[in-house]
């Protein structure tokens, strides 16, 4: 079956918005890896993770929601939906952003952490906007206008090379002065967003709780599954911070950085594949929503083994041409990373495969399960090995996890296929 031009358009649009943010993101850490001492990178890979669990708590409760209940609307709906929500959206960035500030206020009060103050306080206005301008990207994804959310997003990720370029060449480069260059360039992006969502634009007067009923709804579940996965993905951040100091997080963050392709991919499953998924199966069923994700599976995880063999092979290299000298003695954990990401690409597509038959409460469930299996083994490892124990707890949970998530997405196939 050929694909429309308008849907040739999107996916090329997809595509290329992925390819430039992770190119983005894959370019900037790679500045401050090279720019920033390991001590000063490991506390900006610290902090960013307090604004991906800000992420995470909109992506839950605003984004995902929206992705799957406003692509299903008209235009005229989707629009009274939206500014219902509005207020929802503001009144959360706004007690996030308290957030930050309460914790920036606590680094003052707990002295041996004091460094982390003044990156905390600029990480508060960057989280404001960095939010604000996910969301508008949200509203044009939800309504498929692919163009435009590449358009927004270059914007943004051109202003972030653009300022970080200038803090580098100009010597002023920091964590908070990252941060900063973060808040400024969404903000521009947001300016932006705002004509390219103008219809969108405007609250309802409704209460804030109300208007947000039914993405809280849907949502809710989605929001533990984040919270949970925020604090697997992070506490051996936290934990090797304690027992190692930041240059552990630094090198985790470092390895991590050289699976960028990788995801480029997860992050165009969770931003288009729902919704597209969503459409089949509301037109098609199970039996067509099975065809079409079975063959997207295939795809997507022959491609990640590909790109897994060439990094374990050259990994010394890699490591070599990209970080400075004091990242090449964790050649090692590059291979294990390795095995880790295979495992990730299984459990996103089964999550995914979850969230689009409705079931997001298995997806909490399945997270849930494994943080219990693995907190204690992994807490032993870090202990035992370091910063290697510290990756063989991430691919012991990656395994766990994604075996329990691949169960749930089975047994919910066979009772919908059975009806």
């Amino acid at each position: 079956m050929k694909l429309s031009l308008i849907n040739q358009k999107r996916i090329t649009a997809v595509t290329l918005d992925q390819a430039i943010l992770s190119a983005t993101n894959f370019a900037i850490t790679i500045m401050l890896i090279r720019h920033l001492s390991i001590e000063s990178f490991g506390i900006y890979v610290i902090i960013f993770s307090f604004l991906m669990l800000a992420n995470s708590v909109q992506t839950a409760l605003i984004t995902a929601p929206i992705g799957v209940i406003v692509s299903k609307l008209d235009n005229n709906e989707a629009v009274q939906y939206i500014k219902k929500l509005n207020p929802g959206q503001m009144a959360l960035s706004i007690l996030i952003v308290l957030f930050f500030l309460i914790l920036s206020s606590g680094s003052i009060i707990l002295k041996e952490y004091e460094e982390y103050q003044l990156p905390l306080f600029s990480a508060a206005i960057a989280t404001f906007f960095y939010l604000g301008q996910l969301y508008l990207r949200s509203i044009m994804l939800s309504r498929l206008r692919m163009v435009d959310v590449l358009k927004n997003d270059l914007l943004y990720s051109i202003m972030q090379i653009i300022f970080l370029f200038i803090l580098i060449t100009t010597d002023y480069i920091s964590v908070e002065a990252a941060f900063f260059s973060i808040g400024i360039s969404a903000a521009i992006a947001i300016i932006y967003g705002l004509f390219q969502c103008e219809e969108f634009i405007g609250m309802t007067k409704v209460k804030v709780l109300v208007g947000a009923n039914e993405n809280i709804e849907h949502g809710k579940w989605l929001l533990g599954n984040g919270l949970i996965s925020w604090v697997r993905a992070n506490i051996i951040n936290f934990i090797t911070l304690y027992f190692i100091g930041p240059a552990a997080p630094a090198v985790l963050r470092a390895v991590q950085t050289i699976f960028g392709p990788i995801n480029i991919i997860l992050v165009g499953l969770e931003s288009i594949v729902p919704q597209f998924c969503s459409s089949v199966y509301s037109k098609s069923g199970i039996n067509g929503f099975l065809h079409i994700f079975r063959m997207i599976s295939i795809s997507i995880f022959s491609m990640g083994s590909l790109y897994a063999l060439i990094v374990s092979i050259f990994s010394y290299e890699i490591l070599e041409v990209l970080f400075t000298i004091e990242y090449v003695e964790y050649e090692m954990i590059v291979w294990i990373v390795c095995i880790q990401y295979l495992f990730i690409v299984l459990y996103t597509m089964n999550s995914i495969a979850l969230r689009v038959l409705d079931r997001p409460k298995k997806i909490f469930n399945a997270i849930a399960i494994e943080a219990v299996l693995t907190i204690i083994p992994g807490f032993f490892l870090i202990q035992a090995y370091g910063i290697e124990g510290a990756v063989e707890w991430k691919l012991l949970s990656s395994i766990i996890n994604s075996m329990i998530i691949f169960y749930f997405y089975k047994k919910t196939k066979r009772e919908l296929v059975s009806i």
